[in-house]
This record gives C-alpha cells, sequence and structure tokens, in this order.
C-alpha cells in the first residue's frame, strides 16, 4: 500500500496527521493490508470501509489508546464491527468510553 495515498486518504477524514504520524505508516497500513486481504476487497473499499468505522474512530482518539493494539487485533475488532458484533476488550489500564 502506498503509505502517502493512505495518509491523504485519513487526512480526508479530519485526522490530525501530526499527532498520528508515528502510527499511520505501520499501524493503519497494516491493518488496511490485513483486511484486504481477510475480506478480498480492493485497496480503496479496505480504507473507504476502515475509515468508516467504530474502530478507525477510536484510534483517533488519543484517549482510547487503541494505537496499543496490536494490527491484528483492530483487524478482528474492524472485522467483528463489519459483523455487528463489536465488543471492546477490557485491558488492564484502558477500556471504552462509550
Amino acid at each position: 500500500m502506498n503509505r502517502q495515498s493512505l495518509v491523504s486518504r485519513i487526512g480526508e477524514r479530519r485526522l490530525d496527521t501530526r499527532k498520528f504520524e508515528c502510527i499511520v505508516p505501520a499501524l493503519s497500513t497494516a491493518m488496511v493490508d490485513l483486511i484486504m486481504k481477510r475480506n478480498g476487497w480492493d485497496e480503496d473499499t479496505a480504507i473507504t470501509r476502515f475509515m468508516r468505522s467504530e474502530v478507525y474512530d477510536r484510534l483517533q482518539d488519543e484517549e482510547t489508546k487503541t494505537w496499543n493494539f496490536s494490527a491484528l487485533l483492530l483487524a478482528e475488532l474492524f472485522d467483528d464491527e463489519q459483523n455487528g458484533e463489536l465488543v471492546w476488550p477490557e485491558v488492564g489500564w484502558w477500556s471504552p468510553r462509550r
């Protein structure tokens, strides 16, 4: 996946790219790659659906600390969300705000 295209597309959703410059190339790219492979989607479809997800919204919110999750866990949460079965894990110091 082209890092610059992902940064540009994510920027369309009001993401402060300075804040997430560290995770965009690693975490978001890895997650979109997993989403593409797991669902058989092309890059545009995977990016669009990822950016419209609650998982992506939480990833943008630094308070949720979801950027600490692995790409695999985030991809699994994304798949659960797509299936209407999203349950956020309780992870020690972290819990969802909603």
